[in-house]
């Protein structure tokens, strides 16, 4: 949830499962160089079709892998993944964890 100061109002994020599935996927692809990373690195993170995932979703998908304690912020330094393996199915289970806001 996010807060508008032009609305003044309560917003919610939200990214398809698709883009998560683009994110994670290059987020494992950034650990295997390195283990710290930064956001920049992730971006751009392109979709099967060639589109580009939005860098806001980005950030949504790292804020949340983040509130399950699968990555970790290292300061300025970036994002360490707090696993030694991070299997790509261990998203759909994450996917799966994840509570779906009502919209109404």
């Amino acid at each position: 949830l996010g807060w508008s100061k032009k609305d003044r109002a309560v917003y919610e994020h939200r990214a398809p499962l698709l883009a998560v599935q683009a994110v994670f996927a290059g987020l494992l692809g950034a650990t295997k160089k390195q283990g710290v990373f930064r956001p920049e690195d992730l971006i751009p993170t392109k979709l099967s079709d060639g589109t580009d995932v939005p860098s806001y979703q980005v950030y949504l998908v790292l804020a949340w892998l983040r509130s399950l304690d699968v990555v970790q912020r290292q300061g300025n330094d970036g994002y360490k993944v707090l696993r030694k393996q991070l299997p790509s199915a261990d998203m759909k289970k994450y996917w799966e964890m994840t509570q779906e806001r009502s919209t109404t």
